[in-house]
């Protein structure tokens, strides 16, 4: 049971307490035995300051992967949003998907590290949906306002645009999370990865960041609303390089990959530099290469005579050399 109210706490304990020791108003109150509404009164009474809260702190924007994802699902799902009578902004995000809450808040407490207080997702039962819900500190709130990240206007920033592959990847694995999804046997097209925006201006770049990390092998159309990726070895890239953080969505385009049909490439010729990596980075043969593309060695030959690459020395060039035929002519003797 706590004390009566009337306990006094003079000055200099409360501000030795509070400041040499760094204790809260709580753990101050339980160690005197009073309310730590009763302190609160004290250090107003007193003239004493309290510590700045935590929206108060100066904290410092890092522009690394953490933020590239933030904005990436800033984008989509989540919004930034800002009261007008206190000018005072929070970012939140409701979603179905346990993962991608729980990603979602990792990456936002890593951008707001300096708060000391983790963002934590929780469960709306009404709305059956997961919540994660962070306000923004006065010195960030004008980076955040300063890209735009509504529906009908959103751009890619800029620091994304210039920056690294960790950056672009990071970016697009948050907007495939909170905008992406994995469509399988429709149409003319065995399958394809399908990104989905009513901002035309916006997956134009995308589509452009999505060429900057190699994924140059089939066309990327834009409909509408819609970016489709098509190409099997651009989907094998984006499932390697950029992947979903929502496991359904991830084991999805895994377990669809694993069964695609490679006939439905046959007559697609690859660029000359897929072609070059496929055989003279990669090492893989012209059989091999006829296997993932779902086409004929010979054809493979034909589309590297037309591209000007040049093919391994093989040993049936040595078939005319007068040492190998003396052998053979031994070795037929011997017979």
């Amino acid at each position: 049971m706590l004390a009566s109210k009337s306990i006094k706490i003079s000055r200099e304990e409360l501000q030795e307490q509070y400041w040499k020791k760094g204790l809260s108003t709580r753990e101050i109150g339980k160690r005197t035995g009073v309310w730590h509404t009763t302190i609160l009164k004290y250090m107003r009474r007193y003239g004493i300051p309290r510590r700045l809260s935590y929206r108060c702190r100066q904290v410092t924007i890092r522009i690394d992967e953490h933020l590239a994802y933030v904005f990436g699902v800033l984008v989509g799902d989540a919004s930034v949003i800002t009261d007008h009578r206190t000018n005072k902004c929070w970012i939140q995000l409701s979603c179905k998907d346990r993962d991608f809450a729980e990603s979602f808040a990792f990456h936002l407490t890593k951008v707001l590290s300096r708060l000391h207080r983790p963002v934590i997702p929780r469960w709306n039962g009404k709305s059956r949906m997961y919540i994660v819900q962070a306000y923004v500190p006065d010195s960030c709130t004008e980076f955040f306002k300063k890209f735009p990240t509504r529906t009908e206007d959103w751009r890619v920033p800029d620091f994304i645009m210039e920056g690294d592959e960790k950056l672009i990847t990071n970016f697009l694995r948050g907007f495939a999370d909170a905008e992406g999804s994995v469509c399988s046997r429709t149409g003319r097209y065995f399958g394809y990865v399908e990104l989905c925006s009513i901002n035309k201006g916006g997956l134009e770049q995308v589509k452009s960041l999505l060429r900057m990390l190699g994924l140059t092998h089939g066309k990327i159309p834009i409909y509408e609303t819609t970016l489709r990726i098509h190409a099997r070895l651009d989907l094998q890239l984006f499932y390697d390089k950029i992947g979903f953080s929502i496991k359904r969505k991830q084991k999805r385009l895994h377990r669809f990959l694993k069964g695609y049909k490679t006939s439905r490439c046959i007559g697609r010729k690859p660029s000359r530099e897929a072609l070059y990596n496929f055989y003279w980075v990669r090492r893989w043969s012209q059989e091999k290469i006829a296997k993932e593309l779902g086409v004929n060695r010979k054809t493979i030959g034909r589309w590297m005579a037309e591209e000007g690459i040049p093919s391994k020395f093989s040993c049936r060039h040595l078939r005319d050399q007068p040492s190998l035929n003396g052998f053979r002519d031994h070795v037929a003797e011997l017979k």
